[in-house]
């Protein structure tokens, strides 16, 4: 279980009590967004990495009414954020994945998720990769 535990009852009265790793560990919202027609709810969920070294957040959309299940929608090394909605539809968000062309540039690009179909890179900042190279 994920949480704080709160206030803990001992034979000594109420105490606080929290196992930091435990707490650590457990998979946060950051960020939520709500389509325009408000029909799609999506959060940016951090999680530790298998390894337990640092943190990645995914896209995982919600159903407002709470009638159907979570879906996650990315899945990444690199992690994505900051999940916004365009007046079609369209879920934008931030990531430094690499595109499915095989471009392995290193930097924050902004993608594009239509409601149906496979999310494409819309825009990167301009400037030189992490190796050095300008971005063309």
């Amino acid at each position: 279980m994920c949480g704080y535990a709160g206030l803990i009852e001992s034979s000594g009265g109420p105490s606080t009590s929290c196992d930091l790793s435990a707490l650590v560990a457990c998979p946060r919202v950051n960020s939520l967004a709500l389509s325009v027609d408000g029909t799609r709810l999506v959060a940016a969920v951090q999680s530790l990495s298998g390894d337990g070294t640092r943190f990645a957040s995914g896209l995982w959309e919600i159903d407002p009414t709470g009638e159907r299940d979570a879906l996650r929608l990315t899945r990444s090394d690199k992690g994505e954020s900051g999940p916004v909605f365009g007046p079609d539809g369209t879920l934008y968000f931030l990531s430094g994945r690499a595109a499915a062309d095989g471009d392995e540039d290193e930097g924050a690009a902004l993608w594009a998720l239509p409601p149906r179909g496979e999310a494409v890179v819309v825009a990167r900042h301009p400037g030189r990769d992490r190796r050095g190279h300008r971005r063309p």
